[in-house]
């Protein structure tokens, strides 16, 4: 390895070595644990269909390692330090400053990206595939993963005539590569094909990073209709106040992470629905698509609670950021007000996409049928005020993601932040894992039956104490007026009654009471949580 390896590998580990920590610590546990456990990974395998996977097998190996896939695409396309809704290159500029030909700041990146991608699947093939018993390709995975960060790679550091213009690229071409695969496996294509389709997407995509890198080093940035590049026109906005300016801002900085990270998940995950046809495996996928924007918004949280203007010191405060000309509690508005903006622009996205893969992949008969059943077993009104309930709950769930860590990321603490999205995720598969055994166990679904109440108070009773004691500190470091926390206790007061209402309209049992119901109400609306963001920030913001 020459001196721009090096350099370019410290640049990489540097940053990011406790993220490359834990996904060793990942697969040294997962290896200890398919070692002892005795749980079913598999249900059914069907040549030429999707298997049917145990929650085991999801949780244990898919999840995970999914996640860490769109880690290493995030990590080494520098997806995580610049916009890629921008239409200049998103390389960074400072290492334009190496003294590197451009051949070498978009060879070494890929070489690295390339080989994490091939490592990972080689690593959780010989450690959990294998032993878990099901049927997988063993080396053509090893060259489509590969693939997938390079064509990332060379697509987000290319310069593109109109903002925006990135993502639709990124999506459509995903789209392209996991169709020609998804058509591969159905028709049971050989392993030779398969090498031979996939091992010339890297050189092709190198060539066209190199070509992006090039360009963007001279500051190009391609222009409609005139065959060349211009010069980054400056954009001249007037702000009738400083929360209206604040607002832009956050959106420009954060408000578009959330769905472009959806649009780029849901259309791997929609691709499913064009190979098998199965009501089991397509109801399956739906669900995925459906909790892909809440689980989505608890990896971008501590991103989009970042208090830096500088992408190189994401963790800090910055001194144009700390000197604003407005209270920490105004900025923690903006953040909120642009976090629901980012929800709902990324439930637009899965509003439109859902249904679209479901009429093109003719899968929507299923869903049909589906729905009208429910609909004659609990009737038309009662399945429409549960189909707009389910709707606000997810919105709302997606939204409370993206704020519910804010005070994590005000903090500027880099251990909390980097460490948030790792406790997250182990997070997601403890409780995978433990629906599991529960589903399988009755006398554990009879344990936690007899002590859901008591479960649900405990939790109703911290949640409490602990707005309590937020709106506490809010009041005594005087950064909410008092009549604002009133409102905002008001507000918070009048939500838990409507969902506590719309609940005991929908559950009219005696089996469940309604003491039950009130908890849920609770637990459901954020309040603590959101409230610990000015003090945070406040504390930042003046250390």
């Amino acid at each position: 390895m020459n001196l721009a390896g090096a350099a370019l590998g410290r640049e990489f580990l540097t940053r990011h070595r406790w993220g490359f920590a834990a996904i060793a610590a990942y697969v040294v546990a997962l290896a200890a644990w398919m070692q002892f456990s005795a749980a079913p990974m598999i249900a059914t395998v069907t040549p030429g269909e999707l298997p049917d996977l145990s929650l085991h097998f999801i949780f244990t190996i898919l999840v995970p390692t999914t996640c860490v896939a769109f880690y290493f695409v995030a990590v080494f396309s520098f997806g995580l330090s610049g916009d890629i809704s921008a239409r200049e290159s998103m390389y960074p500029r400072r290492l334009f400053t190496l003294p590197l030909p451009s051949s070498a700041l978009a060879a070494w990146p890929m070489i690295y990206g390339s080989a994490a991608m091939a490592l990972l699947w080689l690593a959780v093939f010989v450690v959990g595939i294998r032993p878990s018993g099901v049927a997988a390709p063993a080396l053509w995975p090893a060259l489509f993963l590969p693939a997938v960060v390079a064509w990332m790679q060379a697509i987000t550091w290319q310069s593109y005539p109109l903002p925006g213009m990135r993502l639709i690229v990124a999506v459509v071409w995903l789209a392209v590569i996991d169709a020609t695969v998804l058509l591969s496996l159905h028709f049971q294509a050989s392993q030779t094909f398969m090498v031979a389709l996939l091992a010339p997407q890297l050189p092709l995509a190198y060539l066209v990073a190199r070509n992006g890198v090039a360009r963007a080093r001279r500051g190009d940035i391609a222009a409609w209709g005139t065959g060349a590049a211009t010069s980054r026109p400056v954009e001249e906005r007037r702000f009738e106040s400083p929360t209206q300016a604040q607002g832009w801002y956050e959106w420009q900085r954060h408000g578009r992470v959330l769905p472009v990270w959806v649009a780029i998940l849901l259309t791997m995950e929609l691709a499913l629905l064009f190979l098998d046809d199965t009501p089991t495996i397509v109801f399956r996928l739906l669900v995925a698509a459906v909790l892909t924007p809440p689980v989505m918004a608890v990896f971008v949280a501590p991103a989009l609670a970042s208090t830096s203007s500088d992408a190189r010191d994401a963790f800090g405060l910055a001194a144009f950021d700390a000197t604003r000309p407005m209270t920490s509690a105004a900025l923690v508005g903006a953040r909120l007000r642009m976090a629901l903006q980012s929800t709902l622009a990324a439930w637009g996205v899965a509003a439109l996409m859902i249904p679209a893969a479901l009429l093109l992949s003719g899968r929507w008969s299923l869903v049909a049928e589906k729905l009208s059943e429910t609909i004659a077993y609990v009737g038309g009104l009662r399945a429409g005020v549960i189909a707009l309930l389910l709707a606000v709950f997810l919105v709302a769930t997606t939204w409370r993601a993206l704020v519910g860590s804010l005070y994590i990321g005000m903090s500027g603490r880099r251990w909390l932040i980097r460490g948030s999205p790792l406790i997250a995720l182990v997070l997601i598969i403890a409780l995978g894992m433990t629906a599991d055994w529960v589903l399988g166990s009755g006398r554990a679904q009879k344990v936690i039956w007899e002590g859901f109440f008591i479960t649900l108070f405990a939790l109703a009773s911290i949640k409490a104490g602990a707005s309590i004691a937020a709106f506490r500190r809010l009041h005594q470091q005087r950064l909410v007026a008092d009549q604002r926390l009133l409102l905002l206790a008001a507000v918070w007061c009048a939500a838990v009654l409507l969902v506590y209402g719309t609940l005991a309209w929908l559950a009219e049992t005696p089996l469940i009471p309604r003491s039950v119901l009130m908890f849920m109400a609770i637990l459901a609306i954020p309040l603590a949580r959101p409230a610990l963001a000015p003090s945070a920030l406040a504390r930042n913001r003046h250390r």
